[in-house]
């Protein structure tokens, strides 16, 4: 069962051997699991879908009413709600796509069959990336990322925690003159162990295979064929 935000504090700060939240707020812990949430979502962002009714005509379709986007996966037009996959498959047109941002508002532009161009209400189906996210951090309603990597995510977050304090403690006077070295020594360990976590997650989410459809823009004498 995924974790709430609070839990994930409790168990960042029982890394931390700060059980009570003596030195580490959960302000400081929310801050930090922000950085290892982000760090997650770059190497293996959640996947979603929508239907989108189209506002007008054109093959520049805007895209700032899909919540949270980071990147198109793929787009489906024409489409129709009424049918099943396979036959919206078969009749889709797009031939390629790319994303870019006007004024800060995300826009796909599509290449299609014949250069057909759609039009207002058209349906168009779009499968797309955008963030993970921890219920109850920044009013997030649940935790998406799987189960099995909150632990990890606890000590990347439990990382950048002992960094950032280390940082704090910088001046301050210590019993110990190396207890700053040590807890930044420390954090810098859980941050590579993270790192390296991560970069299996990368390697687990690589596409082993060919793209699930041959659709995309043709290349041309400069690009690769690999």
């Amino acid at each position: 069962m995924a974790l709430t935000l609070a839990q994930l504090e409790a168990r960042v700060a029982l890394r931390l051997k700060d059980p009570s939240n003596v030195i580490y707020s959960t302000t400081d812990l929310d801050d930090a699991l922000r950085l290892a949430l982000h760090d997650y979502t770059r190497v293996s962002p959640l996947t979603a879908e929508t239907l989108l009714t189209l506002p007008g005509d054109g093959r520049t379709i805007a895209l700032n009413n899909v919540t949270d986007l980071l990147d198109v996966s793929e787009v489906w037009w024409p489409y129709d709600s009424t049918l099943d996959d396979d036959e919206n498959e078969a009749a889709n047109q797009v031939k390629g796509f790319f994303l870019r941002w006007d004024d800060a508002q995300p826009i796909v532009a599509i290449s299609t069959v014949g250069n057909a161009s759609p039009q207002t209400d058209d349906e168009a189906y779009l499968w797309y990336t955008k963030p993970h996210t921890i219920q109850n951090l920044d009013s997030a309603s649940t935790t998406t990322l799987p189960a099995h990597h909150e632990t990890m995510l606890a000590v990347g977050a439990a990382g950048y925690a002992a960094i950032s304090e280390a940082l704090d403690q910088v001046g301050s006077v210590h019993i110990d003159p190396k207890e700053v070295d040590y807890l930044k020594a420390w954090g810098e360990a859980q941050l590579r162990a993270w790192r390296d976590f991560l970069e299996t997650v990368r390697a687990a989410s690589a596409r082993g295979g060919k793209p699930w459809t041959d659709r995309g823009w043709s290349l041309d004498k400069w690009d690769p064929n690999t």
